[in-house]
């Protein structure tokens, strides 16, 4: 703790009454209070609120937000560079052609294949 620009241990933090206590674990600190006989219950995250707590990361957040810059400036100043392949790709599919050989020039004749 620090106070006062002062550095004390628990101890000594205890001794000048600005701690009214110190324990090394959880059930340490539940004896000391006298609060080891009450029923203790354990909350867990279901998937739900996992999901919202790595979606409210200032990390993950700042990430997936440059993640879309970056396909928006890619979409704008490349239209094609998402849709184009996927669209090919779906009507391929689509068509039941997806080992043909006109999905594979139509795929690759930008290269001269």
């Amino acid at each position: 703790m620090v106070q006062s620009n002062q550095a004390f241990t628990a101890k000594e933090a205890v001794a000048i009454h600005v701690a009214d206590g110190s324990a090394t674990s959880l059930s340490d600190a539940l004896n000391q209070l006298g609060l080891s006989t009450n029923p203790q219950v354990h909350l867990s995250e279901d998937i739900y609120e996992q999901i919202i707590s790595a979606l409210s990361n200032a990390t993950l957040d700042g990430i997936l937000f440059l993640v879309g810059v970056i396909a928006i400036v890619l979409d704008v100043f490349h239209p094609t560079i998402f849709t184009d392949d996927l669209r090919r790709n779906c009507y391929c599919r689509w068509l039941g052609w997806s080992g043909d050989n006109w999905c594979l020039t139509a795929r690759y004749r930008h290269l001269g294949l």
